[in-house]
């Protein structure tokens, strides 16, 4: 409620709905992570920490339209789903370009984004989808272990 965005039981439901009226389909998936975000609470307070998590989903979703949904992950993590065929890697860098811009709070704040996509068949898109998940979550790992403030995309090997 907080932030406007979905949660995760709307994930499940939202997936199940589109994997009804879908054989297969192609989806990207980003896992969002605002940098330094508890030290952003303990400079700031965590009012401030609410400001900077609102501005985010309206970056998010004001960025995507209406390609897919915003949903809260964990603490200051979001995940987007988007289910349109367009240039993912794109969406994902203007987002992260917009947060680096922006000045909600009076101080630069940047985010972290991990991005995977794949193909979801109807009969396995839980499986599918969390495998894609998984996929994005390890490519945020490695934004953040690799600087902060920059879009990792996952690469199948071969």
């Amino acid at each position: 409620m907080l932030t406007g965005a979905y949660n995760r039981l709307y994930l499940r439901e939202y997936l199940e709905m589109y994997a009804k009226g879908h054989d297969n389909y192609i989806i990207s998936c980003f896992i969002i992570d605002i940098d330094n975000f508890k030290l952003i609470n303990d400079t700031y307070g965590h009012l401030t920490g609410d400001v900077i998590l609102k501005r985010l989903v309206d970056i998010c979703k004001n960025t995507i339209n209406d390609y897919g949904i915003v949903v809260r992950f964990g603490g200051e993590e979001f995940l987007i789903i988007i289910t349109k065929l367009v240039d993912s890697s794109f969406l994902a860098e203007n987002i992260r370009r917009e947060c680096e811009k922006d000045k909600t709070g009076g101080f630069k704040w940047t985010v972290s984004i991990g991005l995977s996509q794949g193909t979801i068949t109807k009969d396995n898109f839980l499986t599918d989808s969390e495998k894609l998940i998984k996929q994005a979550d390890a490519m945020l790992y490695e934004a953040k272990r690799t600087g902060k403030n920059k879009v990792v995309k996952y690469k199948a090997e071969g």
